[in-house]
């Protein structure tokens, strides 16, 4: 196993040995780096390899940067790590794992659909065996993807869970505001306003940009939306860059609309989603007005 980390520790460091310059910086692919996020959390396996079958855990999550991922592959037989990034050179993601079973696994995909990547795979067994064959993901919905991997007498198909803690289900119909938006305001300005799930999906993180006409900032809001158990209700809790606090109750709606009031009731805010566009009307009894998000 020591020789091993050795292994994932040049590789680690080989990637910082040379710094990129600006103009040599690489990075994922917007539409590359959405698919890897769904990966991004903790999953339980069943697996069959060469007709044995056991159950395990998978888990990835973003390296710094949000340009590559840390994985590990955990069971009774396996105990083998990876390292996900972007080759700029062949448009395919690249995935290294390591591990006193597996040896060295290499898989290279492409993204065939937002249902399907497939590649090759090559491995590189302990004895030195090497083995050749393709792989593929068929992501069967949300929370549920299967990976198959056939090489020359290595043969494994693992259908994988993501492991939904047990307040997620509170976040159902969230996903509609993964992503980036921006909408132009009444006073020439724009506004940007960004979500993404963490890494266990139970909280959403998001950041609102206020921006003036001449593009200086106005001002920030950091926030996330997530669940309070004590209060049994949707938080969005945030807080201006001066420090002020900003929270927020989020409620679905029966007509699938979201309604966000703030914590003195004063003002109200109903979001619809309407393709690549969501709508944040404000409703308050003395002030209407509706601001409009575009994905970017």
């Amino acid at each position: 196993m020591r020789h091993v980390l050795t292994l994932a520790a040049l590789f680690a460091l080989s990637l910082q040995s040379k710094p990129l310059t600006a103009q040599e910086s690489v990075k994922v692919p917007a539409n590359v780096q959405a698919e890897m996020a769904y990966l991004v959390g903790e999953w339980d396996y069943t697996a069959i390899e060469n007709g044995k079958k056991f159950q395990g855990r998978y888990t990835a999550r973003w390296a710094p940067g949000k340009q590559g991922l840390w994985m590990t592959f955990v069971s009774k037989i396996h105990n083998d790590f990876g390292v996900s990034a972007w080759d700029p050179e062949t448009g395919e993601m690249v995935e290294n794992w390591y591990g006193p079973t597996e040896g060295r696994l290499v898989l290279r995909y492409q993204i065939d659909s937002n249902t399907k990547w497939s590649g090759t795979a090559r491995n590189v067994r302990p004895d030195g065996t090497v083995s050749s064959g393709k792989m593929e993901v068929q992501k069967l919905d949300n929370n549920n993807f299967r990976f198959v991997k056939a090489t020359e007498g290595q043969d494994m198909d693992i259908t994988m869970r993501r492991k939904v803690h047990e307040a997620d289900s509170n976040l159902m119909g969230l996903d509609a505001f993964v992503g980036d938006w921006v909408a132009t305001t009444s006073n020439g300005g724009r506004r940007t306003w960004s979500f993404h799930w963490d890494e266990t999906r139970t909280f959403l993180n998001n950041q609102m940009i206020q921006y003036k006409p001449d593009g200086e900032i106005a001002w920030t809001l950091n926030a996330c939306v997530g669940w309070d158990e004590k209060n049994e209700q949707l938080m969005n809790w945030g807080r201006f860059t001066t420090g002020t606090a900003a929270n927020f109750v989020w409620t679905k709606l029966a007509d699938g609309t979201w309604q966000s009031k703030d914590e003195s009731g004063k003002r109200t805010w109903i979001f619809s989603h309407q393709a690549d566009q969501f709508h944040s009307a404000l409703t308050n009894a003395d002030q209407t007005s509706t601001t409009v998000f575009r994905r970017k």
